[in-house]
């Protein structure tokens, strides 16, 4: 294959799959990729500096997380209703953005940007104080779509401006199976992507490649993670953890086979945690490609 079209290959590979077959690809990929590329998400973000945070707003993002995983986990063990997850999402996103203006602010953002995040939390605000239910779900729905791309802003992390391009071109994939005349449309089920099945009871008719455009974004967000985003975190690859998210993913992928519906709602505890991570980080990293480099961490105890 040619030097220039090598960088491509994997990802043409999953367009082709996602267009012939995305209800296979999109259950393969999920049982096989879900919980490494979380666990290789949170390492890189580690490296970055991401995670190192002065105490009060650690532990704002420690309640803000752990917010979110409990109504997850609720939902997951029959504990909490789907709505009541859903809140619990949206209150910690508020945390969250507010977390991310914190930050922004440490870096000297311009006033411009810092309304971003103030902009960006009126969307749960509203949605949770709204009586209809159906836009705080719609809304958390529309962010789990939105966290395929999320790459696109991380990429402003990477060292390298050709891999920032190479993040940024690969994305323009999923629009063209919109484009395609004659992809195969949507089949409706259980072993569907949640997101699916909402967006098309209410906003029917979805385009034909839909759904294929969807598993795409999906696989190109775990290519992109897995491949590009933690290049360096070797010590992470060969230590502990990585055995043990590789361990418990094994344990999922039998569980998908054993009680699919069950399994993705506990996948969705993991998935979640570094999902809602990645908002503020997107954000301050509009104060620069430097700022997951720069954030401040924690003082150091003095020394007796």
């Amino acid at each position: 294959m040619p030097a220039a079209l090598r960088p491509w290959g994997i990802p043409l590979l999953l367009a082709g799959l996602a267009w012939w077959q995305p209800l296979a690809l999109y259950l393969v990929a999920l049982a096989c990729c879900g919980l490494p590329h979380v666990g290789w998400e949170l390492a890189w973000l580690q490296q970055r500096g991401a995670l190192r945070l002065p105490r009060g707003l650690g532990v704002g993002l420690g309640a803000a997380l752990l917010l979110q995983m409990g109504g997850r986990l609720g939902f997951a063990l029959g504990g909490l209703d789907a709505l009541g997850a859903v809140a619990a999402d949206l209150f910690s996103l508020l945390i969250l953005l507010g977390l991310g203006l914190l930050l922004m602010r440490s870096h000297a953002a311009r006033p411009a940007l810092l309304a971003l995040p103030l902009l960006a939390a009126a969307l749960p605000l509203a949605a949770l104080l709204s009586p209809d239910p159906q836009w705080a779900v719609g809304l958390v729905i529309l962010l789990s779509v939105a966290h395929n791309f999320t790459p696109l802003g991380l990429a402003a992390g990477l060292d390298s401006p050709d891999a920032r391009r190479h993040v940024r071109r690969l994305f323009l994939l999923p629009l063209g199976l919109l484009l395609i005349p004659g992809t195969p449309s949507a089949t409706p089920g259980p072993l569907a992507p949640a997101e699916l099945g909402w967006l098309e009871h209410h906003w029917a008719p979805l385009p034909a490649g839909a759904f294929p455009a969807l598993v795409l974004a999906q696989c190109l967000h775990y290519y992109a993670v897995l491949r590009l985003l933690p290049a360096g975190c070797a010590g992470w690859r060969g230590g502990p953890w990585q055995w043990v998210v590789l361990g418990l993913s094994a344990a999922l992928g039998l569980g998908f086979v054993w009680d699919f519906s069950a399994s993705r709602r506990l996948y969705a505890v993991a998935s979640g945690l570094h999902a809602w991570l990645e908002w503020p980080v997107l954000l301050a990293l509009l104060a620069g490609p430097g700022a997951l480099s720069t954030w401040p961490s924690a003082s150091p105890p003095a020394e007796s």
